[in-house]
C-alpha cells in the first residue's frame, strides 16, 4: 500500500473514531433534563445519575471542615450527591474525569464548584476500573435567588473532549 494511502487510512479510522465519540453520550438540553436517579451515559467512558440534592447545605458544609468559609451575603450552598460508574478500561475518576457546573434558572448562571470541603466529597473518592463505582458530594455556592427560582440543573461534561459532552441533569 503506498504510503499516503495508508495516511489516508489511519486518518479516515481516526475521523470515523472521533464521531463514535461524539455520538456516544446522546446530548440532551436544560429542557430535557435527567430526572434524580436516572443513569445516563457521560461520554462513553462514564454512566452518571443524580442520587439527591441539598439546597441548603450551610451547616453542614461548615461542620465537614473548621477551614470552611460560610457562604458570601446573598448566596448558600447547595450539595449534590452523585454517584458515577467507570464503562470503560483503565482507571477513572469521577471528580477529575468529567466537569460540573449548577445551572440557575433565574439569573442564567453557570455556577462552578465551590473550593470548600464537603462530607463525603467527590474529589476524595478512589481512581475506579472499569465496572468501579464513584459516590461522592460536589458543593456550589449559588444565589440564593436562583435557589427560590427552583429549576437548578446540573451540567456534566467529559473534561478531556473539545466537544459539546453537555449532560443535563435535574437535581430534584
Amino acid at each position: 500500500m503506498p504510503r499516503i494511502a495508508r495516511h489516508l487510512l489511519v486518518l479516515a479510522v481516526s475521523l470515523a473514531t472521533l464521531a463514535g465519540l461524539a455520538g456516544a453520550a446522546e446530548a440532551n438540553t436544560r429542557s430535557t433534563a435527567y430526572a434524580v436517579g436516572t443513569w445516563h451515559h457521560v461520554t462513553k467512558n462514564w454512566n452518571f445519575k443524580v442520587v439527591s440534592s441539598d439546597r441548603n447545605a450551610n451547616a453542614e458544609i461548615a461542620n465537614a471542615n473548621m477551614f470552611n468559609d460560610p457562604p458570601k451575603s446573598g448566596y448558600q450552598y447547595v450539595m449534590v450527591n452523585v454517584k458515577a460508574t467507570k464503562l470503560t478500561s483503565g482507571s477513572g475518576n469521577a471528580f477529575w474525569d468529567l466537569g460540573y457546573k449548577l445551572y440557575g434558572r433565574y439569573t442564567k448562571h453557570l455556577y462552578s464548584t465551590a473550593s470548600e470541603v464537603a462530607p463525603n466529597d467527590l474529589m476524595d473518592q478512589d481512581d475506579v476500573l472499569k465496572g468501579g463505582t464513584d459516590t461522592g458530594n460536589i458543593v456550589f455556592m449559588v444565589k440564593k435567588s436562583d435557589i427560590t427560582a427552583r429549576g437548578l440543573k446540573l451540567v456534566v461534561d467529559y473534561e478531556y473532549s473539545f466537544n459539546n459532552t453537555n449532560t443535563w441533569f435535574k437535581i430534584g
